[in-house]
C-alpha cells in the first residue's frame, strides 16, 4: 500500500484488543473496528428488545431496570456482533418463559464476555426436561454433517427427531410447509439459539437447519462437550442416529421418483436457443430415464416392473411417439434411447462422467435382456469425433459373445476413475 514509504511504520494487527497489546502499545495510535460497528450494535439491541412484547410488559413495571439492562448490554458488546446476537436471543427466550426482570438479569449476568464460553452457559440453562430432545437434535445434525456438505433441510430434522426412524414417509407439500413452521419453536426451545432454522435464500428452496456460527460448531466438536451431549440423550441413540442417513436417502429417493414420474418433455428440454428434435407432449418416464442416463431410477422402476423384452417400435410399450424431424431415427427400445439420446439434446461431446452414467444405464438394460442390434452398431460407427471413444468402446464390447463379460473393467479402462468427477458433469 506504500504506507511505510518515507516513514518508519510498524503495524500490529489483532482480532481482539488483548491485554498484552494494550500494555505494549499503550499511548500509540490505534484503530478499533468495534468503534465502527458499535452504532449498528446499538441499533440491533434497541430494535430486537424494543419489539418484544414480553420486554415491553416488563418495562411497564420496571422501566429503569430495563434501560439499565440495555445500557449494560451495549457496554459489554465490545464490537462483537455475534456475542450480542447470542445474548439478545437468550434474553428474549428467558422473558417468554419467565416474564420478570430478576430472571432476565440473572441470565444476562451469567453469560461470559468471552465468545468461546457463552455456549456452555446456554447449554446449562436448558431445562432438564429438554436435555434429551436437545441431545437428539445435536446428534442428528452432526450425523448429517458427516456425510453431506449441504445444510440439513428442516423437514428431515423434524421427521428424524419426532418419528420413529422406520416410520416416516416423505410428507406432502402441505404437510412439509407445516413442519417447517413448527420446527422453528422446537429448535429454539431446545437449543436456545445455538441451532437456527434458516429461511430459504430463494423461492422454491427448502428451509434448512444449521449452527448459529462456526464457533458453535467448533464448540460442539470439542470432545468433552460432545461426550456430555451424548450422555444426555437416550441410551445408544448415537448409534441409532447413524441410521438417519440411510433413512433420509430413502425418503429422498422416493421424492425423486415422484418428481421424475411427473416430468414431461417441456421440463427436460435444454434452453440452448435452438429447438430440440423432441416436439411431442408427455413422454414415458422410463424412456426419459434411459435417455438421460438415470440408471439408478431406471433399475428401481424395472425391479418393480419386471424384465423388458427386445421388440419392435410398434409393439414396445416404452417409446418416443413419432416425430416429424428429418434425419432422426424412430426409437425402437429403451436401449437405443440410452445409447444415443444425448445427441438429440444438443449437449455436444460426452464428457467422462456423462459417458460412464450412460454406460451404467446401458448395463442395466442389457442385464434385463436388451440387445445391441445391428442397426445400432451401424449408427455407432457414424458417431462424431468427440464421441468416438464412447462409440468405440461399445463397438468393441458388442464383438464379444457375452457383452456383459468384463463390462465394468472395460469401462474403467476407458474412463479411469480419476477422469470421472462431478466437475466434468457441470
Amino acid at each position: 500500500m506504500g504506507l511505510h514509504e518515507g516513514y518508519e511504520v510498524n503495524l500490529c494487527v489483532s482480532s481482539r484488543p488483548l491485554n498484552y497489546f494494550r500494555d505494549k502499545f499503550k499511548g500509540c495510535p490505534s484503530l478499533a473496528m468495534q468503534h465502527l460497528t458499535q452504532p449498528d450494535i446499538d441499533h440491533y439491541i434497541e430494535v430486537r428488545l424494543g419489539s418484544s412484547e414480553a420486554i415491553k410488559e416488563i418495562k411497564s413495571l420496571e422501566e429503569e431496570a430495563v434501560e439499565q439492562l440495555i445500557f449494560d448490554l451495549k457496554s459489554k458488546a465490545q464490537g462483537v456482533f455475534l456475542w450480542v446476537i447470542l445474548v439478545v436471543d437468550q434474553l428474549l427466550l428467558t422473558c417468554r418463559d419467565e416474564p420478570h426482570m430478576k430472571a432476565v438479569r440473572r441470565v444476562f449476568d451469567s453469560l461470559p464476555e468471552d465468545l468461546a464460553k457463552p455456549y456452555d452457559a446456554i447449554q446449562q440453562q436448558t431445562g432438564l426436561e429438554r436435555l434429551v430432545g436437545t441431545s437428539k437434535l445435536y446428534q442428528l445434525l452432526m450425523e448429517w454433517k458427516r456425510f453431506s456438505n449441504h445444510q440439513m433441510e428442516s423437514t428431515f430434522l423434524w421427521l428424524a427427531a419426532i418419528y420413529d426412524i422406520n416410520q416416516p414417509q416423505y410428507p406432502t407439500p402441505e404437510k412439509e410447509l407445516l413442519m417447517v413452521k413448527i420446527t422453528k419453536p422446537l429448535v429454539e426451545g431446545h437449543t436456545r439459539g445455538i441451532l437456527q432454522v434458516l429461511s430459504p435464500v430463494s423461492y422454491g428452496k427448502p428451509a434448512t437447519i444449521d449452527f448459529l456460527h462456526k464457533t458453535a460448531y467448533e464448540w460442539i466438536q470439542q470432545p468433552d462437550n460432545w461426550r456430555r451431549i451424548i450422555a444426555c440423550g437416550p441410551p445408544n441413540y448415537h448409534r441409532d442416529s447413524s441410521r438417519v442417513r440411510s433413512r433420509i436417502l430413502q425418503m429422498l429417493a422416493r421424492k425423486l421418483v415422484s418428481i421424475i414420474d411427473k416430468l414431461n418433455e417441456k421440463h427436460l428440454k435444454f434452453k440452448t436457443g435452438s429447438s430440440t428434435p423432441v416436439q411431442n407432449s408427455t413422454q414415458r418416464s422410463l424412456t426419459w430415464a434411459a435417455a438421460w442416463g438415470c440408471h439408478a431410477y431406471l433399475q428401481g422402476k424395472l425391479d418393480l416392473s419386471g424384465t423388458i423384452s427386445q421388440t419392435t417400435h410398434e409393439k414396445h410399450r416404452f417409446f418416443f411417439p413419432s416425430r416429424k424431424v428429418r434425419d432422426v431415427d424412430v426409437k425402437s427400445s429403451l436401449l437405443e434411447a440410452a445409447i444415443f439420446d444425448f445427441d438429440q439434446f444438443g449437449t455436444g461431446p460426452l464428457d467422462a462422467w456423462s459417458a460412464t452414467q450412460r454406460l451404467k444405464t446401458i448395463k442395466v438394460l442389457l442385464l434385463r435382456g436388451a440387445r445391441i442390434e445391428r442397426y445400432m452398431l451401424e449408427r455407432l460407427k457414424t458417431q462424431q469425433t468427440g464421441n468416438s471413444l464412447y462409440a468405440q468402446l461399445l463397438l468393441e464390447m458388442a464383438k464379444d459373445r457375452d457383452v456383459l463379460a468384463n463390462f465394468d473393467a472395460k469401462v474403467e479402462a476407458t474412463y479411469p476413475e480419476s477422469a470421472v468427477s462431478w466437475e466434468s458433469a457441470c
